[in-house]
Protein backbone atom coordinates (compact mmCIF):
# COMPACT_ATOMS: atom_id res chain seq x y z
CA UNK A 1 0.00 0.00 0.00
CA UNK A 2 0.98 3.70 -0.64
CA UNK A 3 0.63 6.47 1.27
CA UNK A 4 -1.93 10.15 1.31
CA UNK A 5 0.30 13.13 0.44
CA UNK A 6 -2.37 15.60 2.07
CA UNK A 7 0.09 18.57 0.64
CA UNK A 8 -0.54 17.82 -2.57
CA UNK A 9 -4.19 17.19 -2.39
CA UNK A 10 -4.73 20.45 -0.83
CA UNK A 11 -2.47 22.45 -3.45
CA UNK A 12 -4.35 20.92 -6.39
CA UNK A 13 -8.14 21.67 -4.68
CA UNK A 14 -6.83 25.18 -4.25
CA UNK A 15 -5.52 25.64 -7.54
CA UNK A 16 -9.20 24.95 -8.63
CA UNK A 17 -10.64 26.84 -6.45
CA UNK A 18 -9.33 29.67 -7.91
CA UNK A 19 -10.01 28.87 -11.01
CA UNK A 20 -6.59 28.49 -12.49
CA UNK A 21 -7.03 25.98 -15.19
CA UNK A 22 -3.54 26.21 -16.43
CA UNK A 23 -1.79 26.41 -13.28
CA UNK A 24 -4.28 23.35 -12.17
CA UNK A 25 -3.39 21.47 -15.48
CA UNK A 26 0.41 21.59 -14.94
CA UNK A 27 0.57 21.08 -11.09
CA UNK A 28 -0.73 17.77 -11.64
CA UNK A 29 1.49 17.11 -14.81
CA UNK A 30 4.39 18.37 -12.76
CA UNK A 31 3.57 16.75 -9.40
CA UNK A 32 1.22 14.10 -9.95
CA UNK A 33 4.49 11.67 -9.41
CA UNK A 34 4.64 13.04 -5.43
CA UNK A 35 0.24 12.49 -5.29
CA UNK A 36 0.51 9.47 -2.82
CA UNK A 37 -1.35 6.12 -3.34
CA UNK A 38 -2.56 5.95 -7.25
CA UNK A 39 -4.32 9.55 -7.21
CA UNK A 40 -6.41 8.02 -10.20
CA UNK A 41 -9.50 10.35 -9.05
CA UNK A 42 -7.07 13.31 -10.51
CA UNK A 43 -8.07 12.67 -13.55
CA UNK A 44 -11.74 12.79 -12.56
CA UNK A 45 -11.35 15.78 -10.57
CA UNK A 46 -9.61 17.34 -13.64
CA UNK A 47 -12.28 16.00 -16.83
CA UNK A 48 -15.18 17.53 -13.68
CA UNK A 49 -13.24 20.86 -14.77
CA UNK A 50 -13.19 20.83 -18.09
CA UNK A 51 -16.65 19.45 -18.31
CA UNK A 52 -18.07 22.63 -16.01
CA UNK A 53 -16.78 24.75 -18.47
CA UNK A 54 -15.20 27.50 -16.50
CA UNK A 55 -17.92 27.33 -13.45
CA UNK A 56 -17.00 28.05 -10.11
CA UNK A 57 -15.76 24.99 -8.54
CA UNK A 58 -15.76 25.13 -4.61
CA UNK A 59 -14.24 22.72 -2.12
CA UNK A 60 -17.02 21.48 0.30
CA UNK A 61 -14.95 18.60 2.00
CA UNK A 62 -11.61 17.45 2.12
CA UNK A 63 -9.93 14.49 4.27
CA UNK A 64 -7.06 12.78 4.16
CA UNK A 65 -7.89 8.81 5.07
CA UNK A 66 -4.59 7.23 6.00
CA UNK A 67 -5.94 4.32 7.37
CA UNK A 68 -7.95 3.76 3.79
CA UNK A 69 -4.36 5.12 1.87
CA UNK A 70 -6.39 7.94 0.53
CA UNK A 71 -8.15 11.56 0.13
CA UNK A 72 -11.44 11.73 0.12
CA UNK A 73 -13.16 14.86 -1.44
CA UNK A 74 -16.35 16.17 -2.59
CA UNK A 75 -16.96 19.80 -4.60
CA UNK A 76 -19.38 21.84 -5.87
CA UNK A 77 -19.61 22.96 -9.28
CA UNK A 78 -21.51 25.74 -11.09
CA UNK A 79 -24.10 25.13 -13.16
CA UNK A 80 -23.49 23.58 -16.65
CA UNK A 81 -25.73 24.71 -19.23
CA UNK A 82 -26.54 22.18 -22.10
CA UNK A 83 -27.42 23.18 -25.43
CA UNK A 84 -30.10 21.59 -27.17
CA UNK A 85 -29.50 19.04 -29.60
CA UNK A 86 -31.90 18.26 -32.45
CA UNK A 87 -34.45 15.67 -31.08
CA UNK A 88 -33.54 15.79 -27.74
CA UNK A 89 -36.66 17.54 -26.53
CA UNK A 90 -35.45 17.00 -22.57
CA UNK A 91 -32.46 19.58 -22.86
CA UNK A 92 -35.05 22.43 -24.78
CA UNK A 93 -35.92 23.16 -20.94
CA UNK A 94 -33.74 25.58 -19.10
CA UNK A 95 -31.55 23.50 -16.71
CA UNK A 96 -32.40 23.82 -12.97
CA UNK A 97 -30.61 26.59 -10.90
CA UNK A 98 -28.69 24.16 -8.28
CA UNK A 99 -24.94 23.15 -8.78
CA UNK A 100 -23.94 20.54 -9.58
CA UNK A 101 -22.06 18.04 -6.28
CA UNK A 102 -19.76 16.07 -7.30
CA UNK A 103 -17.34 13.33 -5.10
CA UNK A 104 -14.44 11.38 -5.75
Amino acid sequence: MGMVNEEFDRTFLGLMEDGDIDGTISYATDFVHTAGNGCEEIRMWMAAMGAAGGAPYRRTYYRAAHDWYTGIGTARLGQINMRKVDGWQTLATKPIDQPIDLAA
